[in-house]
């Protein structure tokens, strides 16, 4: 099948001042992975794609979906306006039940410092590697098992999955000395509720675990090695068609098994400069995307980022860097 290379032309995103209002009483960005699941939720993408000070951008998990217990590598891509810079990490599972009422994908009690909820992983520079293991509680605080009852409580019931069928435990990633959190959320695989015998069969059989998004390309191009103030360049993205995966969702009200593909979004950020678009939705079919990126009116080293995430929690991230003459 031929691919598509699509050319875009400026327009605006956001998600509205309900949005911007929580981010500023959280004092949070929110990594949101599971991006498709719908509605408005504070997420990093509504965030300025203007960087100016050290900020998490994304979190990667390898693989993109696991199950309790398992192990998981965690890598960050950290954006800051001194390029090179490392900042240290800390990183944390949060076990933290969302409440029903909660309009977003995080407790908001995951934002406290140290809890008995608070699982700590690790800590290190940005550029390093992070592991972990899947906290065992995973599917019954966050997936389709029913979570043990509080003392005097009856049985809460289990969470509801996103529209791709997942369930994703909660992480935060904390730069060292800086009193906002980032969060993300792993996908965890979860057993199969409420299907009869034979769908739960068609659905383990047909089922493939998620896999990340891969960026293959992301530069500045059909330019000269330095370029001049204000001047518009083109800057392409491009992804591998393997990017788009096929897989199964069991609908619940008609106790059946169905196919979809996924789509990927993409978000741009940068030390300086401006881009036509900051965050674009690609189906299956297109990849590679060409914006137009016009360089800051001042001299110097511009970084940029590009991030991409599936609809079902994978994730990719890809660094370049312009010179700007004088």
């Amino acid at each position: 099948m031929t691919q598509r290379t699509a050319r875009l032309a400026p327009a605006a995103y956001g998600c509205g001042s309900g949005a911007r209002a929580l981010r500023r009483r959280a004092r949070a960005a929110w990594l949101c992975w599971a991006a498709f699941a719908g509605g408005c939720q504070p997420s990093l993408e509504s965030e300025p794609a203007l960087v100016t000070g050290a900020r998490v951008l994304a979190v990667k998990a390898e693989p993109a979906e696991q199950r309790p217990n398992a192990e998981v590598m965690f890598s960050a891509l950290v954006a800051s306006a001194e390029a090179g810079a490392a900042p240290e990490l800390d990183w944390a599972f949060c076990s933290y039940r969302r409440r029903a009422a909660d309009a977003n994908s995080v407790a908001a009690e995951c934002l406290r410092r140290a809890a008995d909820w608070i699982e700590p992983i690790g800590s290190g520079p940005s550029s390093e590697v992070q592991s972990a293991r899947v906290p065992g509680t995973a599917c019954e605080l966050f997936g389709s098992e029913p979570a043990p009852a509080e003392p005097g409580e009856p049985p809460a019931r289990p969470a509801d999955p996103d529209r791709s069928g997942g369930y994703y435990q909660p992480l935060r990633v904390r730069l060292a000395g800086e009193p906002d959190s980032a969060f993300g959320q792993l996908r965890v695989r979860c057993a199969l509720p409420g299907a009869s015998v034979e769908v739960a069969r068609a659905y383990t059989e047909r089922y493939q675990a998620n896999q990340n998004t891969v960026l293959e390309r992301f530069a500045v191009t059909g330019s000269e090695p330095r370029l001049r103030r204000g001047q518009s360049v083109e800057l392409t993205t491009s992804w591998s068609a393997q990017s788009f995966e096929r897989y199964v969702v069991y609908e619940r009200a008609a106790n059946r098994v169905t196919e979809r593909r996924e789509e990927l979004e993409l978000s741009w950020f940068m030390t300086g400069g401006s881009l036509g678009r900051e965050r674009v939705r690609i189906s299956a079919g297109t990849t590679t995307l060409v914006l137009r990126w016009t360089a800051p009116e001042r001299a110097g080293s511009i970084q940029l980022w590009a991030v991409a995430r599936d609809e079902r929690g994978g994730v990719d991230f890809a660094t370049t860097s312009v010179e700007v003459g004088e």
